[in-house]
């Protein structure tokens, strides 16, 4: 998943020069109001895809970006990614020399794609979960504390909001001191890179099973009736 964004790399034509011959300044006319997206490699005169010849010798781009400084580094340097259209996916084929400078928020890498990029991470680095529990720190609030296989995060809870306890990056600072609806502050910590918020189709890249929702929701009402019938101590007439 992208952090902090998408930045887009192009390669567009530019309008012929203008000529002067003798006393006379040529300026060509151009007829078209759209932007010309060339590609990369360009292709030769009179072809419209790069050759064979031309993919084999692709030269990188040297690209210098400020990132937002908002976003979690789990790694000295970030992950650079450009988007494939085709498969629709992240690839990092063709990225090299990443360089990140902490202080400076500023990113050095070399790319030779022409395409959208981003600093990626995996949406189910933090899957599956490993442990969690709950325990109350007064009669309205409790500390939430949830174990992934990287990390380990506490949240303060109280009645329709939350606050962040754990992880305390920097970078986070600002919701250390807020309480959030959880939706929220779910949301502000996956848009940093702290992706806590599964779906079913995490499921299946990292080896776990999506439970049935009718199974689930059936074990829990009998639970409950169970449990109420255990609890019921209701004198039986004689």
């Amino acid at each position: 998943m992208p952090l902090g964004g998408v930045f887009v790399i192009d390669v567009l034509g530019i309008p012929a020069e203008s000529k002067v011959v003798q006393k006379w300044t040529l300026e060509n006319l151009a007829t078209s109001t759209e932007i010309q997206y060339l590609g990369y490699p360009i292709p030769a005169v009179g072809q419209t895809a790069p050759s064979a010849q031309q993919l084999l010798n692709l030269l990188p781009f040297e690209i210098d970006i400020i990132l937002p400084s908002f976003i979690i580094h789990w790694n000295p340097n970030p992950e650079i990614g450009w988007w494939d259209t085709i498969t629709e996916t992240w690839q990092t084929e063709g990225v090299s020399d990443i360089a990140y400078n902490h202080e400076t928020f500023k990113v050095l890498f070399q790319t030779t794609k022409a395409k959208p990029h981003a600093v990626i991470q995996s949406r189910v680095r933090e899957y599956p979960y490993k442990s969690w529990n709950c325990r109350p720190t007064s009669e309205k609030t409790a500390l939430f504390t949830l174990k992934t296989v990287m990390s380990e995060v506490v949240f303060k809870v109280g009645d329709g909001w939350c606050q962040l306890v754990q992880p305390s990056f920097p970078v986070v600072a600002d919701l250390l001191t807020q309480q959030f609806p959880p939706k929220v502050l779910l949301q502000q910590l996956s848009r940093r890179g702290l992706q806590i918020m599964p779906e079913d189709d995490d499921a299946q890249y990292c080896g776990v099973k999506v439970k049935v929702s009718d199974v689930q929701r059936l074990i829990q009402t009998t639970s409950s009736c169970n449990y109420l019938l255990m609890q019921d101590r209701t004198p039986l007439p004689c």
